[in-house]
């Protein structure tokens, strides 16, 4: 690592969505190493868009089904919990 350094993504990205296409963990914010934070943050962002699809598109009266109806409002509000939290994290590794 001292030989070849680290790689960060510079600019961050204004969005972790593109269309129905959503970036997780280090492909949407890969951090220094040395904050501990990699793994922790892609679980993080696979937590909160589990959760988000299950309320915004689960369907029928058992939640068995599954609809795409909602899934830009789930992932309008996944992108804007999560920007703030991993741009905070990264934000850390360049003090």
């Amino acid at each position: 690592a001292l030989k070849i350094g680290f790689s960060t993504l510079e600019p961050q990205l204004d969005s972790f969505v593109f269309g129905r296409v959503v970036l997780v963990g280090d492909s949407a914010h890969p951090p220094v190493p040395y904050l501990g934070q990699g793994a922790q943050q892609g679980l993080e962002d696979a937590g909160t868009l589990a959760l988000l699809l299950q309320h915004f598109c689960k369907k029928g009266s058992r939640g068995d089904g599954f609809s795409l109806e909602s899934i830009a409002s789930a992932l309008t509000l996944y992108n804007s919990l999560r920007q703030p939290r991993t741009a905070e994290i990264l934000n850390r590794g360049k003090l």
